[in-house]
């Protein structure tokens, strides 16, 4: 099993891209009838990964067991927050001339509705030592700041010229793979506290790698969103302290 430094990397990936495609935006429509079964395996696969990490922690089910009960409960939060019926709606009509509406009439949604993450973030966080929590919580209170970037002047990054999602999420499963992949096994079995430059050199690998898929597939927006999770990554390691780069939160 690939430890919590290996699945935090596919995680912050995955968040990124689906914070991305979350939004609308001219570009961002991709064909489901391919994306949804590649992302049902790599949820499988996560939630094996996590199965075992809570059993490891707990030595019991009971942990796991709470975490998927908070997990379904989720999408009915989310519904109590936003009007999904009329976001579909709006979604559908949605193009360069009406996103100056629908971005200020459902951004604010989106952001509250995050609080639906909590209840699974506590139970996961069960499941994790004391270093590995603080990444979790760094990168999940991240998220707000993630859609404020993508809501920013009414989705300006999603309409900014040649974007094209499409390739960056059909390809995402062989993307992660591959860059998690940069992480060794020495790295993904060591104690994150205690990190040091040639660990942080692999986590600046995983980063430069993503980069470059991001940049293949004509997708470098996507790229902004996952330094955000990046960066609360990194501050949650020894690598905070050895100049890790990323882009800078002004960029």
């Amino acid at each position: 099993m690939r430890t919590f430094t290996t699945a935090i990397c596919v995680v912050v990936s995955f968040i990124a891209v689906s914070t991305a495609k979350s939004l609308p935006g001219e570009g961002n429509q991709i064909d489901t009838s391919t994306s949804s079964s590649e992302e049902s395996t790599d949820l499988k696969e996560y939630l094996v990964q996590i199965q075992t990490m809570c059993y490891e922690k707990t030595n019991s089910s009971e942990a796991f067991d709470a975490l998927l009960a908070s997990m379904y409960g989720v999408p009915g939060c989310i519904q109590g927050m936003v009007d999904l019926p009329s976001f579909m709606q709006d979604f559908g009509d949605l193009s360069a001339s009406t996103r100056n509406e629908m971005f200020p009439k459902y951004c604010s949604q989106i952001r509250s509705a995050l609080v639906c993450l909590d209840p699974p973030k506590e139970e996961f966080r069960k499941c994790l030592d004391a270093n590995d929590a603080v990444i979790l919580d760094g990168v999940v209170n991240a998220m707000p700041e993630a859609i404020d970037l993508i809501c920013r002047n009414n989705g300006e990054i999603l309409y900014k010229d040649n974007v094209n999602y499409h390739v960056c999420m059909s390809k995402y499963s062989s993307y992660a793979a591959e860059c998690a992949g940069m992480v060794s096994n020495e790295t993904d079995f060591m104690e994150i506290s205690k990190f040091g430059p040639s660990q942080c050199d692999e986590l600046t690998n995983v980063r430069n790698c993503m980069g470059g898929k991001f940049d293949e597939c004509n997708g470098p927006q996507v790229m902004e969103v996952f330094d955000i999770f990046w960066r609360a990554l990194i501050k949650g390691t020894p690598c905070k302290e050895m100049n890790v780069s990323t882009k800078t939160e002004e960029d």
